[in-house]
């Protein structure tokens, strides 16, 4: 009977293994993805599976030469292109720099709608002018070609006329090997539509279709609407310092491009040039070749003199973009109510916004002068060593208050267009130099009241309107914008402050929780976060970032992350650090320590870049053995990213192994997961990932119920084989 019983428990038990061990049947993981390259991937994976051979190469073609929103066909693949100035004719000394204008979108719109090669000046010149400057051979080959250097297919110049109503751009593109006319434009221009560049894009766009490039609906109507703001102030600085370059002042040409890149950082030749221009001046080139002390001295205070009659020039006559805001909820202060003369007090919030665009570039300007001056190391030799305090003109720019006061008029309206009320506010938008640095009001608010507001004259519906701004029509006072905005937005708004582009809290709290940063703050355009150490812990990115700068996320409480499509960098240390513990108490008195953080990350196809320690989080802990011996113990937070394909990572940019396993996965596309263990795997889509930490949660549940079944079936055994014979 014992045997009977035995091998019945036996079968059981065996049974119930094979049941709740079985092995799962494999699953054809078809990939879902989101990101560009991952849907690459699929497309090829389905042509392999459906033809039995890899179709990727040509597929990559054809989507190579129809990538482009903006046209169909090649869009002049193969051809070149370089772009001139147009020549001016009645343009005054104010208008000089126009022609470089009106070639800089040319060029902008010749590079972005059509993929044409154009000639690239800046570096070409840079590159010439290195390999002629008497450091290597007269026989060098690679500096024997100047002069004779194969053109490019075709060559854009004209003309630009002054009128007086406006302009009239005659613009011809010329086959360079027969000197025949391959396109041409000619038309007239008003102020306004050179201002926001509506003539310049209107003439690409004849251009570029008579040029043979099949434009989509798309490019049409980005070429036949005016520039943003940026764009447009981004190209005129790049204008005005390309002019100024031309003339020989390299100091203001400096200010101009560092004010060209603020407004468009993907702006190449402004970078170009900000790069070479500052390099030359900040490492002490001027004069460099000067071996006498005393002529290399003059050099330099010729240097700073211009430097200081051009900020002289420049402060007294560019002001920085402003821009006004005020609220529509018109509140009434009831303890300012008179029952005698029937009149009360209403009142609205204010703020004036003063935009760093400029005086950041005056100040970098200036820092680079003095850094160059600084690498002479002949300072204090030269009685220079406390420019720029202490000017070398008399019209030193460095210890005066730049700017002025603004005073702006606001008129409360009832329904029948009656001004009820009239309040003037004055608010100081000065600028004055702490050392290098040009310092400024940022953003002020103020409350505007209306006093003695006769009762009677108020209406369901009020609205506000500005009648002046430093005695002048809004229209014609520089104000760069003038908006109305809720006061739950404006309250909302004061939570941050920005700086040039760079936005941050505006309060000291340590604990902000969940928080969603805007696109743009009082009409300023978000380029980088500073949030470092604040609490956080959620955190919505905007759209339109590009860079996420260093350490702008470090040090806060985030469990997961989510980065927008579009950026493209993400700089060192940016969410490092976001890790905490928490202690608790087991029931035999002892604790324990559980460790929170960053565990998961969304990283779109669009970044190309992931700089050291970006998602750092990692503890370490000793691990003492029985032996007495011990061993260090690494942690890492990272559980799961999803990330796109061929991203530069720098050192331990995700951490726990990742970089290694993603470079041995030929840095492809996809979802990667890791447990507690530093093994990493990759699948090819989250459902692929959640099916399979499926399948595995299944077959330990199946391990478990395998486990009690042998442990109850043991006891059973165990009970049967005590269990005392009868006779």
């Amino acid at each position: 009977m014992k045997k009977t019983v035995f091998s019945r428990i036996i079968s059981f038990i065996i049974l119930m293994a094979f049941s709740g061990c079985s092995t799962a049947p494999a699953v054809n993981i078809v990939p879902v993805q989101t990101t560009r390259a991952l849907l690459q991937h699929m497309q090829q994976t389905t042509t392999r599976s459906q033809t039995g051979r890899t179709q990727a190469q040509p597929q990559q073609a054809a989507t190579a030469q129809s990538a482009s929103p903006y046209w169909t066909g090649d869009g002049g693949r193969g051809r070149s292109i370089t772009i001139l100035p147009p020549r001016g004719s009645g343009l005054t000394e104010n208008q000089s720099y126009l022609p470089d204008l009106v070639a800089n979108e040319l060029v902008s719109n010749f590079s972005s709608f059509s993929a044409m090669a154009l000639f690239d000046r800046v570096n070409n010149q840079r590159q010439y002018d290195e390999l002629l400057s008497g450091y290597y051979s007269d026989t060098d080959q690679a500096g024997l070609d100047l002069g004779h250097l194969a053109s490019t297919d075709y060559m854009l110049l004209g003309d630009i006329t002054r009128t007086s109503t406006g302009y009239v751009l005659q613009l011809t593109v010329v086959r360079n090997s027969n000197k025949t006319t391959a396109a041409s434009h000619s038309g007239t221009v008003s102020i306004i539509e050179l201002d926001n560049l509506t003539g310049v894009r209107r003439a690409s766009l004849d251009l570029l279709q008579k040029m043979g490039v099949q434009l989509t609906a798309r490019a049409q109507t980005e070429l036949t609407r005016a520039a943003t703001n940026d764009h447009v102030n981004a190209m005129t600085a790049l204008a005005q310092g390309i002019n100024a370059q031309r003339q020989g002042t390299e100091v203001a040409a400096l200010t101009y491009f560092f004010q060209a890149a603020a407004f468009d950082a993907s702006l190449v030749e402004a970078v170009s040039r900000t790069n070479v221009l500052s390099t030359n001046i900040s490492t002490g080139n001027i004069g460099a070749n000067v071996r006498n002390d005393i002529a290399w001295r003059s050099d330099w205070v010729a240097k700073l003199a211009e430097t200081e009659t051009l900020m002289n020039n420049m402060l007294r006559s560019t002001s920085p973009q402003r821009s006004i805001w005020y609220t529509t909820n018109i509140v009434e202060r009831e303890a300012a109510r008179d029952y005698t003369r029937e009149t009360t007090e209403l009142s609205i919030e204010a703020a004036l916004h003063t935009h760093a665009v400029f005086p950041v570039s005056v100040q970098r300007t200036v820092q680079a002068v003095y850094d160059g001056l600084q690498t002479t190391g002949r300072t204090q030799a030269w009685g220079l060593n406390n420019w720029p305090r202490n000017g070398v003109t008399n019209s030193n720019p460095f210890n005066n208050r730049w700017g002025s006061m603004i005073s702006i008029a606001f008129e409360l309206l009832n329904e029948q267009n009656q001004v009820i009320g009239r309040q003037t506010v004055e608010k100081d938008s000065r600028f004055s130099f702490n050392g290098t640095r040009l310092e400024g009001p940022g953003t002020v608010f103020t409350t505007v009241r209306f006093t003695g507001v006769n009762a009677h004259a108020i209406s369901d519906q009020l609205n506000i309107r500005i009648a002046s701004i430093n005695g002048r029509p809004p229209e014609q006072a520089g104000i760069s914008r003038i908006e109305p905005m809720s006061a739950q937005r404006m309250q909302a708004d004061r939570t941050f402050t920005i700086y040039n582009g760079a936005i941050r809290p505006s309060s000291n709290d340590r604990n902000l929780g969940t928080v969603t940063i805007p696109a743009e703050l009082w009409g300023e355009r978000v380029t980088a976060m500073v949030f470092e150490n604040r609490g956080l812990t959620s955190v919505t990115i905007p759209q339109g970032i590009v860079a996420i700068n260093d350490n702008a996320f470090a040090n806060n409480r985030l469990t997961s992350v989510i980065i927008p499509e579009g950026v493209t960098t993400i700089g060192d240390r940016a969410f490092a650090g976001n890790h905490w513990t928490t202690t608790g108490r087991r029931s035999d008195g002892s604790s324990y320590t559980n460790h929170h953080g960053l565990r998961r990350i969304t990283i779109p196809n669009s970044v190309t870049s992931i700089g050291q320690e970006a998602f750092f989080g990692h503890w370490t802990y000793t691990q003492r053995y029985s032996d007495g011996s011990s061993a260090i113990i690494h942690n890492w937070l990272i559980l799961e990213l999803a990330i796109g394909a061929n991203v530069s990572l720098e050192r331990n940019a995700i951490g726990a192994g990742f970089e290694v396993f993603y470079a041995n996965q030929d840095r492809q596309a996809g979802f990667y997961t890791r447990t507690n263990t530093p093994r990493w795997e990759r699948f090819d889509s989250m459902e692929a990932m959640r099916q399979t930490e499926n399948l595995r949660n299944k077959r330990w549940r199946g391990f478990e119920i395998v486990l009690g079944v042998l442990i109850v079936g043991g006891i059973i055994l165990l009970a049967v084989l005590l269990e005392p014979q009868s006779d």
